[in-house]
């Protein structure tokens, strides 16, 4: 998955969506770029600001994609 497309696509910058869902721009960039995992609530609230279900934030790591 894309996250940063698909942020792009939303109209977030990563702050802007960092915001939005509780966390620092920082934690949100590590997220983005696969280097750390998010929590199950902040995974549900991305999910829910850029219209994915929130455990395909899991699936990749699963799968070694990212």
């Amino acid at each position: 998955m894309d996250l940063r497309g698909l942020r792009k696509a939303q109209g977030f910058t990563q702050l802007e969506l960092a915001k939005a869902v509780g966390i620092s721009q920082a934690m949100y960039s590590n997220i983005e770029n696969g280097h750390r995992r998010p929590s199950v609530e902040t995974a549900k609230l991305l999910g829910a600001k850029l219209g994915i279900d929130w455990y395909e934030l899991f699936e990749e790591r699963a799968r070694g994609e990212g």
